[in-house]
């Protein structure tokens, strides 16, 4: 829940002299391209264009790191979708194993799952925190955990 999000957010706070653009793409035919120095986003459609995009970005000697939401669309990228060895690459997926099971034994990509807490979960994180306070203090606690939640996911170390 709402890592793409995350994960952008924390690229694009990420030191702008070592990483200057951020690419999230949407499946292979809609990316968002943000250049952190000039802080403008572009909109780009078709996978040609992204990628073209990319390429010319990574001969001029710009770093850049692509965030692929397979939730979307479930075709593996191309071998070839990283235009640079400067370049990294984060593919959301749902956690089907058979999703990219090919894609990342070609690359020799590494699996990270990563697995976010539910609501409950984190409102047990909350009574726990809050144990020693009054119950109006818990409630007001777990009212402003719960709106972070709705903004950023239940991802414990953003939230507390």
């Amino acid at each position: 829940m709402a890592a793409g999000s995350y994960l952008l957010y924390q690229l694009l706070r990420y030191d702008g002299t070592k990483l200057h653009v951020v690419v999230y793409c949407f499946g292979r035919g809609f990316a968002y391209l943000f250049d952190k120095r000039t802080r403008t986003v572009t909109e780009y459609e078709g996978g040609c264009n992204i990628g073209r995009a990319m390429i010319n970005l990574a001969r001029s000697g710009m770093k850049g790191y692509i965030i692929i939401d397979m939730a979307i669309h479930f075709r593996e990228p191309s071998n070839d979708f990283v235009p640079s060895p400067e370049w990294g690459i984060i593919m959301l997926s749902s956690p089907n194993e058979d999703n990219l099971k090919a894609w990342t034994e070609q690359v020799g990509a590494i699996k990270i799952i990563m697995n976010c807490p539910d609501e409950n979960d984190v409102k047990a994180m909350c009574a726990w925190e809050t144990r020693n306070t009054t119950e109006e203090e818990q409630v007001e606690y777990w009212r402003r955990m719960h709106m972070r939640m709705d903004d950023v996911g239940p991802i414990p170390r953003c939230i507390f």
